[in-house]
């Protein structure tokens, strides 16, 4: 099962070329399956490389944007660049409940928002 997002990109001429202010559709999946296997949450270079690789090989062109702990947005951006992919919007998930710490949820969310931004402005 993939989770699947629909983005845009910039529209590129024949030559390559991207053209200001034009988007076209791309597909991006989400690679949940991947790092949630087995009633366990594994968010690994490892468990993404096999995702990204899985995702070029069948012809995705995004994936949503999950940067793995440690890695900064630019070197996450370089990284998907290398499967051919390009990021989606990420999403924030929390129970925003007792079960956390909501202080602490509250700044994992503004990070989680931070990077988001990053990822796109960087693009």
């Amino acid at each position: 099962m993939t989770g699947i997002a629909l983005a845009s990109m910039p529209t590129t001429t024949p030559t390559g070329v991207a053209t200001e202010g034009t988007r076209r559709p791309r597909i991006a999946a989400n690679p949940v399956p991947y790092w949630n296997r087995d009633g366990r949450s594994e968010k690994s270079v490892a468990v993404f490389e096999q995702a990204f690789t899985e995702y070029a090989a069948i012809g995705f062109s995004a994936v949503q944007a999950d940067v793995p702990d440690g890695m900064c947005p630019q070197e996450y951006l370089d990284w998907i660049g290398g499967y051919g992919l390009a990021p989606s919007l990420g999403l924030f998930s929390s129970p925003f409940d007792e079960t956390v710490d909501i202080k602490e949820e509250v700044e994992r969310a503004k990070r989680f928002a931070a990077t988001q931004v990053e990822l796109w402005t960087a693009r």
